[in-house]
């Protein structure tokens, strides 16, 4: 596995990922391509609320919110609360990270030290999916510890209402069908069968 950080990767602003000029796959891109991802939730409006909360929660780790939309303080009031309660220590926030050989990227939402362990945590601001685990996987991949473990997983679900739930992704067969739906992702853009 080849991890790859910093200015050789970048994002662009359709969320694609590319290394120098290389186009990689993304991690969710791949399970949707591979028939993973049930889109019939997906919105504009949801995926609008859902950057606005990871701007908002990434203002509030640096103590810099301020005030922010209307729409999302209950997703905001929500991550308070579970700073207060868990006091997590993210050495790494919203951080693109790919594996050049397998040729696929991701964000990283938070990195670091929850419970005392090594953890990648990704927020969510709608109802849990079977996709989710496999998309940590993913990550998980990417971003062993410091001493070269690999993280806890966990999905941090906000709810508009204030509360939240955290779940950890710790399912054996996680990697395994990430990579099998990467590998299928693959195939059907190289044969034209992807939309």
């Amino acid at each position: 596995m080849t991890t790859t950080h910093a200015s050789s990767l970048r994002m662009d602003a359709d969320h694609r990922y590319w290394l120098n000029d290389r186009e990689l796959i993304s991690v969710t891109t791949a399970l949707k391509e591979a028939g993973m991802v049930d889109t019939a939730w997906f919105s504009l409006d949801a995926a609008e609320r859902g950057t606005y909360v990871h701007q908002a929660c990434d203002l509030l780790d640096d103590d810099n919110l301020g005030s922010y939309l209307p729409t999302v303080n209950g997703y905001v009031d929500a991550y308070r609360q579970f700073q207060q309660d868990l006091n997590p220590a993210w050495m790494q926030r919203e951080r693109a990270v790919c594996d050049a050989v397998l040729g696929y990227a991701g964000t990283l939402d938070r990195a670091g030290y929850l419970r005392g362990r090594w953890s990648l945590l990704d927020i969510k601001t709608g109802p849990p999916a079977p996709w989710h685990g496999l998309q940590l996987a993913a990550y998980a991949r990417l971003a062993l510890s410091p001493d070269g473990l690999k993280p806890d997983r966990f999905d941090l679900y906000l709810t508009k209402h204030g509360t939240y739930r955290l779940v950890k992704q710790d399912a054996r067969t996680d990697e395994g069908e990430f990579l099998a739906a990467l590998t299928v992702a693959k195939y059907r853009r190289r044969h034209g069968l992807c939309d």
